[in-house]
């Protein structure tokens, strides 16, 4: 049940960290082209670890029956993206904060923006809350299933 948790916030908090690097694209340098695609790619790795450990430790706000389950269940999605976008800045800024000195604001500053990733996404193009709602769905329902699945032990 937590590893089904972990992975669909890995993947949710990886997309919302491409997401938001993209609606960003236009003052990258040189266009968008050249070596901030690994930048990206690294924001989008720990934006995924982060989600898959706040997705596991969370799991247990996901597949409660009735309206109360999927209140709880829309509150979990939101406290996993938070605290999955706080382990995933943290880890994304690691290197600027290890090595102290004038990097050191950079990784705080990105620690610090790590939890709006999906927000401010979401802010920027509103049609991307249809994705936060599936996975909500999908965590929810998935979870449900495997408590009904495996009796009142998983509950």
């Amino acid at each position: 049940m937590r590893w089904v948790s972990a992975i669909i916030w890995a993947a949710t908090l990886a997309f919302f960290a491409v997401a938001f690097a993209l609606q960003d694209k236009a003052s990258w340098p040189e266009g968008g082209t050249g070596p901030i695609w690994g930048e990206v790619a690294f924001l989008a790795a720990t934006q995924a670890a982060g989600g898959a450990l706040a997705g596991y430790l969370l799991a247990t706000l996901f597949g409660r029956r009735g309206v109360i389950g999927w209140i709880v269940a829309t509150v979990g999605a939101i406290l996993v993206c938070l605290l999955g976008g706080l382990l995933g800045g943290g880890l994304f800024g690691l290197r600027e904060i290890i090595g102290g000195g004038d990097e050191l604001i950079q990784g705080l500053i990105r620690l610090g923006f790590g939890p709006l990733n999906a927000p401010l996404a979401i802010a920027e193009t509103p049609s991307l809350a249809a994705v936060l709602a599936a996975a909500t769905g999908l965590a929810h329902l998935v979870i449900q299933h495997m408590r009904t699945k495996s009796g009142p032990q998983a509950r």
